[in-house]
């Protein structure tokens, strides 16, 4: 058997090395085929089969996340927390996570880290334990700001302290303060999200002193804690919703103004957060369906030169059926040339997908927080490459090989064209068929994609990002107390003023377009709660004086905000177009009034109407927007806004050179143009409009090409009648 198989493999080789454009064409094709699935095969399995490296407690994990009238997957407060904790009984234990931008350093100039607060058992839950050192005690779970402990991953460690042997029991400085180095994480450990690595992880209870407040520890109103769980062994993901769900009433009766109509759920844990896996995979979903119409195009372009080139052999065929070949001997021969073809094809595929996979890997996404993409394929991804080359070699390579024998034995052995087999023209017209009619599917998907990119292109954003630069700071990271970050966003904003290399500079809270939203409940004067709080919705931006003409956004109305708009004169806000319209439909709002949060005699009076603009996703309606002048409430955390002329590594030297001028130590941030930083909100359709057209095109090309190998080969065997 091993001998037999041997020969018609060798005899493949032989015979396809004879004809190396039949061989090229093919193996080409199924390059693209095979490597298009294999590459988002492991894109999903990375994102929604497979939990990240190194968590040995990922089957028993789930995700908690809290609901509001049904709906929705969020963070819980943290007294809410403990109630859960304690209570919910299918739930071995229960641990929190706060994600944040801190600054790390060993005692001079800081940088920018991502760092996880968590609870003290956070590790335990994920059943990782420390490569070096320890992770967070119990008793680190009690007291606030008594624990100036950190836990290190690997990588920061490596790349960031030059994995320095001594570093356990060392002193690194976070967001200033001394914290001591207790433990480092293992190199096969990455985080629990796939998305985001984070460099260090600090406890919850040191909360406080690094965002300077505690009062969200004490209020059921204050959401900002993800969950995870640890099933009791032998416990499901319904018995947990079960008990978590009848925690939450009683949370809903003994504590209304917080907690009525909000629910509890429990999902299995993912490498993505719960709130996203639904979305991400519906994306993913119809990318699967895509490529596999590429490879049905592909492999039916592949069988229809397969049968094509099977009819130009049929007088060899005959021969050897009448000196007594076996007719399985036949189809076992034509059937190792195919899968020969279909092997060499897989190979190019596995090759085109790693090559792929990394230039994913390496791509720098235009997030507002790191993403660290790690799409490299593994041994189930090879395998999986192998297994569909296989199989699709089998049934696509056996059709043609069986319908190869389907002729007039006698008229071939004549060299007459004889029967040709209506069969194998059905065959090859319904080859023909599918791939020009899945190209037609794949060519008017990626029409209805780019026709909604273009939709949403020209959307008017209300502000102009095109020669904005942006830089994050948080002042309270880097010690200032609030008197002396007021009054070094003063200085920052008089230095970069004077530069000649600045048009326009401004501080914000917030950025649009940026995914990210500042909500809250206000009540204009003289207007008609139609909620049940009388209040009306709106998101709301903290800007410096100069933000409106930075961003190029139009005023319509009355005025922005100015020099004596400051702490100890008249409250005062601008509003957008959206928000006079709905307050005060037909009238004026210059000099109106605004009661903030629903405070009592917390007034602010309108002075100015703008242009709305796009805040958190540019496919969102118009929504109701507030500024108030950042002089009249101080916030630490905010973005540094240029408008410059120059290019990117001029204004990026600029601003460094400028901080570190005003403050040595302080910690540095990216800088980034806003017109990509405000890209992320588009990327969905982008990703989805690029695939869609490539693989569209992509279709209709290999179709062609099929089209073109049949016909030829068709052409090639009645050269004898053309001639005649």
């Amino acid at each position: 058997m091993l001998d037999s198989i041997r020969q018609d493999l060798r005899l493949a080789v032989r015979s396809l090395s004879r004809r190396p454009l039949f061989l090229l064409i093919p193996v080409l094709s199924l390059s693209i085929g095979i490597g298009a699935n294999t590459a988002i095969f492991s894109a999903v399995k990375k994102l929604l089969l497979a939990a990240p490296p190194g968590i040995p407690n990922a089957e028993r994990m789930v995700e908690l996340g809290r609901g509001n009238r049904g709906g929705g997957f969020d963070s819980f407060s943290y007294p809410d927390f403990l109630d859960l904790r304690e209570e919910a009984e299918p739930l071995a234990e229960l641990a929190g996570y706060e994600m944040q931008m801190l600054t790390a350093s060993q005692g001079e100039a800081g940088e920018r880290v991502f760092a996880m607060l968590v609870s003290a058992n956070f590790f335990d839950v994920l059943g990782v334990r420390a490569a070096q050192g320890r992770v967070f005690l119990p008793e680190e779970d009690e007291g606030l700001d008594e624990h100036p402990v950190v836990v290190l991953n690997h990588r920061f460690w490596v790349e960031n302290l030059g994995a320095d042997p001594d570093i356990v029991g060392s002193t690194l400085y976070v967001s200033r303060k001394p914290y001591t180095v207790v433990g480092i994480l293992p190199e096969a450990f990455v985080g629990h999200m796939v998305l985001g690595s984070p460099d260090l992880y600090v406890p919850i209870v040191q909360h406080p002193s690094l965002n300077e407040g505690q009062d969200m520890f004490q209020s059921r109103s204050s959401s900002f804690f993800q969950v995870l769980g640890l099933l009791e062994s032998g416990a499901t993901v319904e018995e947990a919703q079960a008990a978590v769900s009848t925690v939450f009433s009683r949370l809903a009766q003994e504590y209304p103004e917080t907690n009525e109509h909000r629910t509890a759920g429990v999902r299995a844990y993912g490498s993505l957060p719960a709130a996203i896996q639904g979305p991400v995979g519906v994306f993913f979903g119809v990318l699967v369906a895509v490529v596999g119409l590429i490879l049905l195009v592909t492999c039916a372009n592949v069988a229809g030169m397969f049968l094509a080139r099977a009819s130009g052999r049929r007088r060899e065929i005959a021969i050897r059926l009448s000196v007594g070949s076996g007719r399985w001997h036949l189809i076992r021969h034509l059937l190792t040339e195919s899968l020969v073809i279909f092997a060499l094809g897989g190979i190019g595929g596995l090759l085109l997908a790693n090559w792929s996979l990394g230039l994913l890997t390496a791509w720098d996404l235009p997030a507002p927080f790191p993403v660290q993409l790690d799409f490299s394929p593994d041994v189930g991804v090879f395998l999986f490459g192998a297994l569909l080359a296989l199989a699709t070699g089998v049934f696509f390579g056996l059709l043609p090989a069986r319908q190869a024998l389907s002729f007039d034995l006698l008229s071939s052995l004549k060299g007459e064209s004889g029967n040709a087999g209506s069969g194998g023209n059905k065959l090859r017209r319904a080859f023909v068929g599918a791939q020009v009619g899945a190209s037609l599917v794949l060519l008017v998907s990626a029409g209805l994609f780019l026709r909604a990119l273009q939709h949403a292109g020209q959307i008017e954003t209300g502000f102009e990002a095109r020669g904005a630069f942006i830089s994050f700071l948080e002042l309270a990271q880097e010690g200032y107390t609030p008197q002396e970050g007021r009054v070094f966003q003063e200085e920052m904003v008089e230095y970069f003023s004077a530069q000649p290399w600045v048009e326009e500079v401004a501080l914000a809270m917030d950025l649009p377009l940026d995914l990210s939203s500042h909500g809250t409940g206000v009540v204009p004067e003289g207007w008609e709660g139609r909620s049940e709080e009388e209040s009306m919705g709106t998101d709301f931006n903290s800007v410096s004086e100069a933000y409106f003409q930075t961003l190029r956004i139009p005023v319509l109305e009355g005025r922005v905000f100015e020099s004596s708009d400051r702490e100890g004169a008249q409250d005062v806000a601008v509003v957008s177009r959206t928000f006079a319209e709905r307050a005060w439909p037909g009238e004026s709002p210059l000099g109106r009034r605004v009661l903030w949060h629903g405070r009592e005699d917390d007034w602010l009076t309108v002075v100015g109407v703008v242009e709305d603009t796009q805040n958190q996703l540019l496919t969102e309606a118009r929504k109701p927007f507030l500024y108030r002048p950042l002089a009249q409430g101080y916030d630490p955390e905010g973005h540094l806004v240029i408008r410059s002329s120059a290019e990117l590594p001029v204004v990026t030297r600029g601003i460094r050179e400028g901080l570190r001028a005003l403050d040595p130590r302080i910690s540095l941030s990216p800088v980034i143009a806003l017109d990509r930083y405000t890209e992320v909100s588009l990327l969905p359709q982008r990703i989805a409009g690029f695939l869609s057209t490539a693989l569209g095109f992509l279709a209709l090309l290999l179709s062609g090409m099929g089209v073109y190998g049949v016909m030829a080969s068709m052409v090639a065997r009645r050269r004898r009648e053309i001639g005649v």
